[in-house]
């Protein structure tokens, strides 16, 4: 008979993993659960592992997983509402400090406020304490909220950089189906390659034009990827593929793009005005593919987003194909800011940019998925021509796995 093996650490996953680490790939967890520890006052948290061989399954074909299925949401109804409670008191006392601070704020004058800043400091550091706790208590309410047996999924999953709800959402539809871990593990890496929205890269009938538009904040990598899709185009694919950059706004944004057109021998021409774009395309009548390379803006700088909209539409029967570039290096919010910003343009597809820059594409995938936008390539670095890939779901995932690997393996926390 297995017996059972407690494991402790002050946050869940540093417990977890204590337990991978004693009991190897056939740890199945029972619980987690947050004690009291020896130190009065003060919890750690408790998981209780067993190491057994890996037990038989039911078979399942393969299909999409619906994981915003309103079942995995209904079946912990219970437990949400008492996790949101203690979150929300948690929450409530963070309100608590800050509105004290906004009240002694109030009571000082000017002259008092430079003999403040040692208490605020202190204040500062137990709000980041405070938020740090109230953190830690809804990952431990999340573990509590699904199967034992689903935990290590779980936590495989926020390793990679998954969003909370939707590590979550996956958890629990995983855990309806009884597989063996390794074949869970194919399994979850097949749904999550054919959950992933791809635009399928065209093909181009003899004698048909293409006309394809990049979109996006300044420093997304726009121009060296419109260079990219020019060569793999042009040397891969035999088209004869022209340039036109709207860019006049950078200081040296011509340039760059000339030259890589120059070494290249691909037409390149720059234009101002929105008139102008019906003329430079007419002057490109030899070439099968045309690349527009758009001015870089702020997401919230409206007044350019609406000076690139008039350039679509001041054409309204030309068929202009959009990718907005969107950098796979910032946070989850940052993303979505850009998306919604550049909304009104209508883009047809994603091309995330500086997939080399992070470790988590986790997050890159909970956005997509969010959002349910297909994805026509990734860029993996700055070379032209080569850092540029087609989009494919496999590739994705096997490249966030690879990532996943690499940080365990140079020993980088996640």
């Amino acid at each position: 008979m297995n017996d059972v093996k407690l494991f402790y650490g002050k946050t869940a996953n540093e417990a977890l993993n204590k337990a991978e680490q004693a009991l190897g790939d056939n740890a199945t967890i029972l619980s987690t659960k947050k004690v009291q520890s020896k130190t009065k006052g003060s919890f750690v948290y408790e998981v209780s592992a067993l190491n057994v061989e890996e037990t038989s399954h039911l078979k399942t074909t393969n299909k999409e997983l619906d994981f915003n299925n309103d079942n995995n949401n209904n079946n912990n109804n219970n437990n949400n509402n008492n996790n949101n409670n203690n979150n929300n008191n948690n929450n409530a006392s963070i309100e608590k400090i800050l509105n004290l601070v906004e009240k002694k704020l109030e009571q000082k004058s000017t002259n008092e406020m430079s003999s403040m800043k040692g208490d605020f400091s202190e204040l500062k550091k137990s709000i980041e304490a405070l938020t740090h706790l109230v953190g830690e208590l809804s990952i431990s309410n999340e573990l509590e909220r699904i199967p034992p047996e689903a935990v290590k999924t779980h936590k495989l999953l926020s390793d990679l950089g998954f969003t909370r709800e939707l590590s979550l959402n996956i958890t629990n539809a995983l855990s309806k189906l009884n597989f063996k871990e390794k074949e869970l593990l194919k399994f979850l890496k097949k749904t999550l390659s054919n959950t992933l929205k791809i635009r399928e890269e065209f093909y181009l009938p003899e004698g048909k034009k293409k006309i394809t538009m990049l979109i996006g904040p300044t420093g997304v990598g726009k121009s060296t990827t419109v260079a990219k899709l020019a060569a793999k185009y042009k040397f891969s694919n035999h088209y004869n593929v022209g340039i036109i950059t709207l860019d006049n706004y950078r200081i040296g944004a011509v340039e760059q793009i000339e030259y890589y057109s120059n070494k290249m021998e691909i037409p390149c021409t720059s234009i101002k005005e929105p008139n102008e774009l019906i003329k430079a395309i007419l002057k490109m009548k030899k070439c099968d593919i045309i690349l527009i390379d758009t001015l870089g803006t702020s997401q919230y700088d409206l007044e350019k987003i609406k000076l690139i909209s008039d350039f679509i539409t001041h054409q309204p029967n030309l068929v202009i194909e959009k990718h907005l570039v969107i950098p796979s290096n910032v946070s989850i919010a940052n993303m979505q800011d850009i998306f919604n910003g550049f909304m009104d343009l209508n883009f047809d597809a994603i091309i995330p940019s500086k997939i080399d820059e992070t470790k988590n594409l986790g997050l890159l995938f909970s956005f997509l998925y969010s959002n349910k936008k297909p994805i026509s390539y990734i860029t993996t670095g700055q070379k032209v021509p080569e850092d540029i890939l087609i989009a494919d779901g496999k590739r994705f995932v096997d490249l966030m796995f690879k990532k996943l690997e690499f940080i365990k393996k140079s020993k980088v926390k996640v």
